[in-house]
């Protein structure tokens, strides 16, 4: 977990086998499954799209104030945002995501 400008920041990403030695030491390895599957359900968990460009798609979380999730199709990441640590839990805890990076 990263800390940016008072915001807290989760970042997950999409490896094969191989390559789960080359991702930044704060990103957590995820399954190709569990990406579709977050970007499957996003919608039904409540979450609202944000106007903008990119590459970046902007979600927010009506029920939680400053809390954001992006997603990155072209790396295949997931960014969460949040203004505090315990905000990020509900991001966590919608899609099953991971807190930790296994070793």
């Amino acid at each position: 977990m990263e800390k940016k400008d008072k915001s807290f920041v989760l970042e997950w990403q999409v490896v094969s086998l191989s390559g789960a030695g080359n991702l930044a030491k704060h990103v957590i390895p995820i399954e190709g499954m569990k990406f579709k599957e977050v970007r499957k359900q996003i919608r039904l968990k409540g979450y609202r799209r944000l106007p903008g460009e990119g590459a970046e798609i902007k979600y927010s979380q009506p029920s939680v104030r400053g809390l954001t999730l992006a997603l990155n199709e072209g790396q295949r990441s997931i960014k969460a945002i949040a203004p505090g640590q315990s905000s990020l839990s509900q991001i966590i805890n919608d899609f099953d995501l991971p807190m930790y990076r296994s070793s």
